[in-house]
């Protein structure tokens, strides 16, 4: 995952997971980033935004 998923990650994390949802649909983003997007905010722990990008 790269630094802005991670970070959008971090934002939702506090939020219930159908508001986290909305913001995802508003942002219209692809469909693989809102499920790496989600799957980020549901992990355990969250990566830090430093961390080196996945493929």
């Amino acid at each position: 995952a790269g630094r802005p998923e991670l970070r959008l990650a971090a934002l939702l994390r506090p939020l219930p997971a159908a508001a986290a949802a909305a913001v995802l649909l508003r942002l219209r983003l692809s469909n693989r980033m809102v499920d790496e997007v989600a799957r980020l905010a549901g992990a355990e722990p969250l990566p830090p935004p430093s961390a080196p990008e996945a493929d």
